[in-house]
């Protein structure tokens, strides 16, 4: 497809559900809001799916178009700017995002994985800090596979609002390379909040450097797990922290 003599790649994802009234359109790209917005609905989610994948998809220079029909499903469509979809300096191309990405997360162990207690992680509340929406997409979908709940933040002072705005949080994934207050910064001031003393911090590290945890620790986080992520071992390290 070409758009403004631009060449597009076009990717479309169809469905035969309920179908998306049209002036809900705008509505399900927002966080944390579906089209059937009842208590009593048949289908469950956060809300955070497509609010992501706009966000993923305006990073990349393109944009997402629906149409639906109600009673008859819906078909999504993702539009990248070619140029953009094979530039190798990226390093984001459609099928990493969509299996979460193997640069960024991976089985690999890169340290001994932690001794799992039992306990379950249903129901438990996680906040996501990070600046890289392919991060917080795949964590998302980690977290959400286990019926964890999952809200998401940008950077340090956002991380904070939000768990000011959620006194329900019960664990803090915290990248460190974060704009405007890093993840450093960050778990300083969360540290200095008497209603937080006890609230586990998992610091997300780029490398896995001698004194990262030393560092981490030092600044209030409770451990810290490097790049690229070992998953289950995160999960492990998870209900170490929440059932401790």
């Amino acid at each position: 497809m070409q758009t403004s003599a631009t060449p597009m790649l076009a990717i479309s994802v169809i469905d035969t559900g309920i179908g998306i009234p049209e002036e809900k359109y705008n509505i399900i790209f927002e966080e944390f809001l579906q089209a059937d917005g009842t208590t009593n609905r048949k289908y469950g989610g956060t809300g955070l799916g497509l609010s992501i994948s706009k966000k993923i998809a305006e990073l990349l220079g393109g944009f997402i178009r629906l149409e639906s029909q109600e009673g008859k499903g819906s078909t999504f469509t993702l539009f990248i700017p070619l140029n953009v979809a094979y530039d190798t300096t990226k390093d984001v191309i459609v099928s990493e995002v969509a299996a979460g990405s193997e640069e960024e997360f991976s089985d690999d162990v890169n340290h001994p994985e932690p001794e799992q207690p039992q306990g379950p992680l249903e129901g438990r509340k996680i906040l996501i800090v990070d600046d890289d929406p392919r991060n917080v997409f795949a964590l998302t979908a980690l977290l959400e596979n286990d019926k964890m709940d999952v809200l998401f933040a940008v950077n340090g002072k956002d991380g904070i609002k939000t768990l000011l705005e959620n006194s329900d949080i019960d664990l803090v994934l915290m990248d460190i390379m974060l704009p405007e207050m890093d993840g450093y910064e960050a778990m300083r001031h969360i540290g200095q909040m008497p209603q937080y003393q006890t609230l586990p911090i998992i610091a997300l590290t780029a490398k896995d450097m001698k004194y990262d945890r030393e560092k981490c620790i030092n600044a209030g986080g409770s451990d810290y797990i490097s790049k690229p992520v070992n998953l289950k071992q995160l999960l492990s390290l998870m209900k170490v922290w929440l059932y401790k």
